[in-house]
């Protein structure tokens, strides 16, 4: 993985795919959850974005 995928990534400019998510867990040492969780998180109700999402596709 390259140095400027790391930097697309951390700056938002690039979301990655599963391999790439799967080796950064990897070369971290925790779990998919664990790196990827804060990203889902919304700061201002603490439900996650994926459950937001499919709560306001349901409605």
């Amino acid at each position: 993985m390259s140095r400027q995928t790391l930097i697309n990534l951390s700056q938002g400019r690039h979301y990655g795919d599963l391999k790439t998510w799967l080796k950064l867990s990897a070369a971290f040492g925790v779990g998919l959850d664990e790196l990827v969780g804060p990203v889902w998180e919304d700061s201002s109700s603490g439900e996650t974005r994926a459950t937001a999402t499919a709560r306001r596709a349901h409605d």
